[in-house]
């Protein structure tokens, strides 16, 4: 019976993660022990379940069938153990959340550390990275996003907004000149984190979204790299405002633009409908939203 299930979940997480690579990461098997055992699913059930190729997978009529029902069976089963062994006030298990590096280095683990001594009984994997992530295939329990949701069959919880500044070092400024509307940026140097705006940053003009296209002069992926530029002089960079609060205090770096700021953008939790009544991510969640200061960030 145990191999049986076994080869159910195996099935599942096959069709969740869309291919055979992604259900052996997710499972920690290799792939011919995950084709062996869908094999062995559909030869039992005398079946095709999936359409399959070493990148990708396809559910037919009957798989999709199937899944709808074993998949449910399988959420009813882990909601009544997670009932059966949690209490609320004393959770047990894995957690997996993920977060942009610097956010995460500066705000989020900090309270996460705090939350683990608060539930003993929890293990995190924190993994800190600069792009959007599969919660599916990677085993998320949650993602924390700045920025606006693009998968809609994910659910968010927003647990605050952000305020980006664009910013440039008086020395910058002092040579190449103040500019005074956000057109005028096409005429400057501009250092772009290409993990959040890319080379079209966003302003408001009189209440109208504008997306204006700089010349970059420096990209890179990460926040470190383009402030310390502003600060060197390079050019003028688009940065979350609490990273540069500090620098803009001593006068390494000026405020710009500041008739023409951008709404803030939200800080989004995501997690999948699978998780939706997990107790331990319930828990995260409102721990994040209690102890998260919003507004430090602006």
């Amino acid at each position: 019976m145990t191999e049986k299930l076994d080869a159910i979940e195996i099935f599942i997480a096959t069709v969740e993660t869309g291919s055979l690579s992604g259900a052996a990461r997710k499972t920690g098997l290799s792939i011919s022990t995950i084709s062996r055992q869908l094999t062995s699913l559909e030869n039992r059930l005398k079946v095709k379940l999936l359409i399959r190729s070493t990148r990708k997978i396809a559910l037919t009529e009957e798989g999709n069938a199937y899944y709808t029902s074993v998949k449910e069976v399988f959420n009813n089963l882990h909601q009544l153990e997670e009932q059966l062994t949690q209490q609320k006030n004393d959770p047990i298990g894995r957690l997996h959340i993920s977060a942009p590096t610097l956010f995460g280095r500066h705000y989020l683990i900090p309270i996460l550390s705090d939350f683990m001594v608060l539930y003993p009984k929890i293990d995190l994997e924190i993994t800190l990275l600069d792009r959007n992530v599969d919660l599916l295939e990677e085993g998320i329990d949650l993602a924390i996003k700045i920025g606006d949701l693009e998968d809609s069959s994910l659910i968010c919880r927003t647990l605050g907004h952000i305020q980006w500044i664009a910013c440039a070092s008086p020395l910058y400024l002092k040579k190449y000149g103040i500019p005074k509307t956000p057109y005028e940026l096409e005429k400057h140097q501009c250092l772009v984190y290409k993990s959040a705006t890319n080379n079209e940053w966003p302003f408001l003009d009189k209440g109208r979204k504008i997306k204006i296209k700089v010349p970059v002069k420096m990209k890179s992926n990460t926040l470190d790299a383009v402030v310390s530029g502003a600060i060197k002089g390079v050019g003028i960079t688009l940065t979350p405002a609490w990273f540069v609060r500090d620098r803009i205090q001593n006068h390494e770096l000026a405020p710009l633009l500041e008739g023409y700021q951008m709404e803030p953008r939200p800080i989004q939790a995501l997690f999948t409908h699978n998780h939706l009544l997990t107790n331990k991510v319930r828990l995260l969640l409102d721990y994040l939203v209690k102890n998260l200061k919003i507004s430090e960030f602006n």
